[in-house]
């Protein structure tokens, strides 16, 4: 749930963002593209890489290494880390049954 608000529907009604892809990004259906973390983190008072990998900046040293890389390459990167996350989710779901 997003920070401070009791659904995805009243934080994407409150920052103005569409509600479908606010919530597929907050359930993990969709991948988060670093300019729409950077967004999200300014409304919530986080960092994107709080968003996207569910750390700070200080502790991985990812902003740094992202920004020496050109865009494209940078969002792949993300985009193969968050399909590494949906996978573990899957296979997490899945041992446990």
């Amino acid at each position: 749930m997003a920070k401070g608000f009791s659904s995805a529907r009243s934080a994407a009604q409150r920052f103005n963002w569409k509600e479908s892809t606010y919530t597929a990004h907050e359930n993990g259906q969709n991948d988060i593209r670093r300019e729409m973390a950077t967004k999200y983190a300014e409304a919530f008072g986080t960092t994107a890489d709080w968003i996207l990998f569910g750390t700070k900046a200080d502790e991985t040293g990812i902003d740094g290494q992202l920004a020496l890389l050109p865009k494209h390459q940078s969002e792949r990167l993300i985009a193969e880390f968050n399909a590494m996350i949906r996978a573990a989710r899957i296979l997490g779901k899945t041992s446990d049954e």
